[in-house]
Order: C-alpha cells, then structure tokens, then sequence
C-alpha cells in the first residue's frame, strides 16, 4: 500500500501503520498524515509513496505520543512540490507571454534552470540565460519530463516575494493545467549541495463529462455537500494610482486631500460580467482599491504599462472576491471506479436530485484514507458550470 524511502531513494521496510491520509490537490500542493504504533517507526524514512498514485511526500514533522492505549508516532508533511516554493522572487516580474508547445517547454526548462535548481547547465538552445531574479539552489539538479503535456500558451507573472511554485501553478492554473514532481535521489552526500533533484511534469486532466457521472441515481455517493455563497461577491473594480506632480496624462486626473496633502492619481475601471450577482438583474457592485503599483517607474512614459498592471490587480481583487460554490461528495466505488474511470483533474458530471441542479466540474481535491485494507474517498470539486437539471433514472 505504501513505500518507504530513505534520504537517498532507498526502499525501506515497509511500515505496518494505522491510518494514512493521502490529500491530493490538483492546483496546490497535497499532503500526508501517516499514523503508527511507535513500535513501527524508522527514524529512517524520508519520503512515503503511495502506491498507486504519482505524488511523493516529504516526512516534515515527526510526533510522538504516549495515550493510555500505547505509544504511537505520526508522521506528516507536503509531496515534494513544495520545494518549488522554497525560491522566491526578489523584484516584481512582468507577465511574459509564450507561444507554441515547443516554445513552452523551452521557457519551463529555463525557469526550473534558473529558479530552483544549484545547476545551470546548458542544454543546446533550450537554455538561454536571463535573469529570473528569485533566490534559488534548493534541489541538486531540475528537469521537465520527457513526457509533459504543456499548454499551447503560458502567461508568467510573479510578485515580489512570490515563490516559484505559487507562479508556476498560476500560470499553468490559468491554463487548466497541473504539476507534479518527481524525485531524482543522489546517490551520496556532498557537502553544500542539496541531495533531492525533481523531474517536473506537466499534465492536464481529462474531460469526462459524457463519460463519468456521480449522484443517487447512480449509486455512487453517500454524502453530498454543496454550497453557494456570493455574499463577497464585486464585479467592478476601480484601480486607483497615486502619481507625481510631473506625470503628464491625457487622460483624466483625480485630486483629493490626504495627510493634509493634495494627492493626483489616475484610475482604470475592470468589470467582469461573470462574477455579477444572480437575480438581480443588471447590478454591479463596486470595490475601489489602491492599486500600489510596483516594478514600474511611476511616469509619464511609462503610463500605458502601469495601466497594464492595474488591470491585473484588478484581476487579482476579482477572484478574492469572487462567488464561490463547491461541492464535497463521499464517494462509493459503484459504476465509476476512482483511479480506473477517473482521476484527480478530470471534469465530471454531478447530479442533485434534492435541490434540482446538475453541474460538470473539475475534481481538484481528492482525500483518501486509508487503515485496515479499506480506502475512503472524497471528492471536492472546483468551480462548477451548471447545466440545466435532468432527473436520471438509471
């Protein structure tokens, strides 16, 4: 059910545990809880591996306690994605657009080269040396795999601060894709480099929607918990942006009094027509925000870019403001079997018969645990597309 590996790769013996918790996450990073008898722990193990399925986890943090029905040790920790977030940007970097499947797998290559990898070796023209700003070295050697399935188009971005896995999983977020690493172990320590390399690998879920379909009808679920809340919800947006006395614009300046100052600032007006309240008919709640634009001279110049950017923020304020609805569903293995009919990614079909609605979504959670040769499986759903409601008799 599990492997145990050891800081170099090296399988261990196998633990006899109590419970596993196996959280994947198709736009995050996933996680594990794994729970024994203290009897059955190997200061040893590194990585767990559950069989079956691509992700390997990290042992972060090591627990031990004494209960009056024995000593037991939990082991928890991230898969190894999380180093990707373990190399930060050190100034803003303004979106870069690419194009082409080749070109994309040329610009991942680079980014993972020069981002989180302590090697920058050339690999003919997929390596072109640029200055990606972010601290990095935090594996022994980084490489796409061979096998990816890239977007056709990438947007990358990221803030100061940012690290490289949060705009990594972005920018391929955007365009329906997911990552997952792989390990590549060193076979001996040497000192002042990292022993864990990663092979990225880049892939998109499948669409299942006339294929796999969960609901009462079907047999297939035992708990169901749906939400819908647009109680946050903006859908315009006014960036505000303070600029010098010496920017000159064509465009309409803004004056007002702060700190006994008079302040001049230009705005730039988003709405998103998707994020509009429902059954209210054409009302468009507004949010006005200070754009604090950064990375970007503020003058005359430079005007149409620093607009740019207060689009983007406004894109940003969207979604920490947009509607949110969710679907949770415990799942039985009956018509559609989880990791045989579908798996983390893939866009399905729900049915509700207690409140009329029908949605296809994309599974981005999957929790699993496992004890006493049983796995329990849930499901989260992402952002749904409602369908118009159809009572199945199956």
């Amino acid at each position: 059910m599990i492997k145990c590996l050891n800081k170099f790769g090296e399988e261990l013996k196998m633990i006899d545990f109590v419970e596993l918790q196996w959280s994947r996450k198709y736009f995050e990073c996933g996680s594990f809880v794994l729970y024994m008898a203290a009897k059955d722990y190997d200061p040893n193990v590194k990585y767990i591996q559950c069989i079956g399925r691509p992700e390997t986890a990290m042992v972060q943090k090591v627990v031990y306690e004494e209960k009056s029905n024995g000593e037991f040790v939990t082991l928890s920790g991230f898969f190894i994605d999380k180093v990707l977030d373990w190399s930060a940007y050190t100034i803003p970097i303004s979106t870069m657009t690419f194009t082409g499947k080749a070109e994309v797998k040329k610009k991942l290559t680079q980014w993972l080269l020069e981002t989180v990898s302590d090697k920058y070796a050339k690999h003919g023209d997929v390596y072109e040396k640029t200055n990606w700003n972010v601290t990095g070295g935090t594996v022994s050697g980084a490489k796409l795999s061979v096998d990816s399935d890239v977007p056709n188009l990438l947007s990358i971005s990221a803030e100061l601060g940012e690290s490289t896995g949060s705009a990594m999983r972005k920018a391929l977020k955007s365009a329906g894709y997911t990552l997952i690493c792989r390990p590549i172990f060193s076979a001996k320590e040497e000192p002042g480099k990292p022993l864990l390399g990663i092979e990225l690998h880049v892939q998109k879920g499948k669409d299942l929607r006339d294929d796999v379909f969960f609901g009462e009808a079907w047999g297939n679920i035992s708990k169901c918990e749906y939400a819908y809340d647009e109680s946050g919800v903006y859908s315009g947006f006014l960036a505000s942006q303070e600029i010098p006395d010496d920017f000159n614009t064509p465009n309409e300046v803004h004056g007002y009094w702060k700190d006994g100052k008079k302040v001049r600032a230009i705005h730039e007006y988003v709405q998103f027509d998707n994020n509009i309240p429902s059954n209210l008919g054409h009302c468009i709640p507004l949010k006005v925000f200070n754009a604090s634009i950064s990375g970007v001279e503020i003058k005359s110049e430079n005007e149409a870019l620093i607009r740019s950017k207060m689009r983007d923020a406004a894109k940003l304020e969207m979604l920490n403001s947009y509607k949110q609805e969710t679907i949770s569903v415990d799942v039985l293995q009956h018509r559609f079997y989880y990791l045989k009919d579908y798996d983390l990614g893939d866009i399905c079909t729900i049915n509700i018969d207690s409140i009329q609605k029908e949605f296809t979504s994309r599974l981005v959670e999957v929790r699993e645990v496992h004890s006493k040769n049983t796995v329990k499986v849930e499901l989260v759903f992402g952002t749904q597309n409602r369908q118009i409601y159809r009572k199945v008799d199956v």
